[in-house]
């Protein structure tokens, strides 16, 4: 991973004046973990405004320092920077270089660089990838800010007076000093209720977290600097309906690309292995088209309840990787929470065994690896595509009691288990029922009843009743009958989102 930060402002003694203390280069300097390669900071006057880049770099792909960022196309004095990687950035060069366009490297970045240089905002249609950037067009005199169709990369923005700063950490932000040091009461409800801060909104007031798939300008002749609306440069796609063995041809192909492009690296590169199916597929795949190919697996000595490593062995074996098994004690995991807990850009309940698992792997001289994120929601491999169908029919039946009879009907049905359990099957049968009510009321960590004991009030922090932000309930897509499909999209939007992309 990379990092970029960023100063939109309209007073010169908050650019860079010469010192080596701004507070660009302090939020440059607080994403060192992100990128330990290399480090860039760049600063440009148009019209009223100072507008300053910073980035700091993982080399991935084209080691050289014709990937250093921010980065600059000679002709025009656009300048962008860049966290993440695009897997059809051959494609893209191609169809440049048959425009006209020259290049200097072979990084990604650079593509993108032209790219947005040549087709504007559409460029975001034709990537395939995940990224967070920013774009300064000085011609035209405004900057561009977009992220991923997901959410994969991070961005975070705060409007402060006459100053907009934006990063891929939180904690950045605050480095720059400009930032007040104040926790968001709304982000302290959404973490108690899901045990992850709910997008937009993030553990300090003020700041916020960038819409995924969207794009947008920044006009820099405004007065002050600030963001304009958001637009979509992707949508979820809705399921067209197929056959099952077209189905199944067309997700073994896509995802047989998606591994092959995933591959692209000038640094080690492994596969994480358990004894899942969502991983093994992965190594399968990889090794058909990687030479040579590494695969870990964590394995723990003194929990052998939780040990794949056998297993995972096994299957290394029959794939022909290069296998490696990290043992890790419970020793090791309570030794480690300090540290992890002091790495966290935001809290989470979630997250300790990736940390332990990259720090561990990282060792090894491993720089890039592949993880089964993601699949659960697509081979529908979490209970809520089983239990959510069950309770959407049974809501229907029970949906003309009132509502105090269907409480006492769900403590009855939860006797003896525990009060957090009663707690959950009191919301989820006194809901209204519906899909996205369903699957959120299964993800909550603490109940309406525990939220009330903690003194959180939905309405009186302007959120929705279940304890998420307004705009990230407007963005559930709900043109759909197919209940996998609805179940998968609600699953990534907000578990993956929230909780899994930020461990």
């Amino acid at each position: 991973m990379c990092g970029i930060a960023g100063i939109i402002t309209t007073r010169r003694d908050r650019a860079n004046d010469g010192r080596p203390d701004t507070p660009l280069s302090r939020m440059v300097g607080a994403m060192v973990h992100r990128g330990p390669d290399d480090a860039g900071c760049a600063w440009h006057e148009v019209g009223a405004m100072q507008v300053g880049l910073g980035h700091r770099r993982l080399s991935i792909i084209d080691l050289s320092s014709e990937g250093h960022q921010p980065m600059v196309d000679p002709i025009t004095g656009a300048t962008m920077i860049f966290n993440g990687e695009l897997y059809n950035y051959r494609d893209l060069r191609a169809e440049l270089e048959a425009g006209g366009v020259t290049f200097r490297g072979q990084c990604d970045a650079e593509v993108l660089l032209h790219a947005l240089g040549r087709w504007g905002a559409e460029t975001l249609e034709r990537c395939c990838g995940m990224y967070a950037l920013a774009y300064l067009d000085p011609t035209r005199r405004r900057l561009l800010l977009a992220r991923d169709h997901l959410g994969i990369k991070p961005l975070y923005v705060a409007e402060q007076g006459d100053t907009l700063l934006f990063a891929s950490e939180v904690r950045s932000l605050l480095a720059s000093g400009l930032v007040p040091r104040r926790v968001d009461r709304r982000a302290v409800a959404t973490y108690l209720a899901y045990g992850a801060v709910q997008e937009p909104d993030t553990i300090v007031a003020g700041v916020r977290s960038f819409p995924p798939g969207h794009a947008a300008w920044i006009d820099l002749d405004q007065p002050v600097p600030r963001i304009g609306r958001p637009v979509p440069h992707w949508t979820m796609p809705v399921p067209r309906p197929m056959s099952e063995a077209e189905a199944i041809e067309a997700y073994r192909a896509t995802f047989d690309t998606a591994v092959r492009e995933h591959l692209a690296s000038d640094v080690p590169l492994a596969v994480l292995l358990s004894a899942g199916l969502d991983s093994t597929v992965i190594a399968a795949a990889a090794a058909r088209h990687a030479a040579d190919l590494r695969t870990f697996t964590i394995g723990f000595d003194d929990h052998a309840d939780l040990d794949e490593s056998e297993l995972a062995a096994e299957t290394a074996r029959l794939l022909g990787t290069r296998h490696t098994t990290v043992p890790i004690s419970s020793d090791d995991c309570r030794t480690l929470v300090p540290a992890w807990l002091e790495d966290l850009d935001q809290p989470s309940v979630d997250g300790l065994n990736v940390y332990l698992i990259a720090k561990t792997i990282a060792e090894h001289d491993i720089t890039v690896i592949l993880s089964g994120l993601g699949a659960d929601e697509t081979f529908g491999g979490y209970p809520s595509f089983t239990d959510v169908p069950r309770l959407a029919r049974a809501m229907r039946q029970l949906r003309f009691l009132p509502r105090p009879v269907r409480a006492g009907l769900a403590r009855t049905l939860a006797a003896g288990r525990p009060a957090a359990v009663r707690a959950k099957l009191v919301d989820l049968l006194t809901s209204d029922g519906d899909v996205v009510t369903l699957c959120l009321h299964r993800r909550r960590t603490m109940s309406n009843r525990q939220m009330a004991t903690l003194g959180q009030d939905a309405a009186t922090l302007d959120l929705h009743p279940l304890f998420v932000p307004p705009r990230l309930m407007d963005r559930v897509e709900r043109g759909s009958d197919d209940l996998a499909w609805m179940i998968a999209q609600i699953e990534t939007r907000f578990y993956q989102g929230n909780m899994l992309l930020r461990d």
